[in-house]
């Protein structure tokens, strides 16, 4: 089995990345802290995601250590935007 890992650094980046529609897993962190929006930037990435016309979606991870935004990320998860979500409590 042959895979590849990228890395990038900014939201936009991610973006970018993304759209080349080459990606079978995305994980991506919910606080990128280049934005001004600290600690909702994943979240942008995963909307922006979702909004891309890709012939194959890929498999989306948001990682966070962040609390207080359970609600929203269990928003994203029924609403099918995210695939599933890495904190450190283990809770979904």
């Amino acid at each position: 089995m042959m895979f590849a890992l990228s890395y990038v650094s900014t939201p936009q980046e991610m973006l970018t990345e993304a759209s080349r529609g080459v990606y079978d897993v995305i994980v991506s962190d919910l606080d990128y802290g280049t934005t001004g929006r600290v600690g909702t930037e994943g979240f942008d990435i995963c909307n922006g995601i979702n909004k891309m016309n890709l012939s194959k979606k890929p498999f989306l991870v948001l990682c966070t250590s962040k609390d207080d935004v359970q609600e929203q990320i269990r928003n994203f998860l029924y609403e099918g935007k995210i695939n599933a979500v890495v904190n450190p409590k283990g809770k979904q």
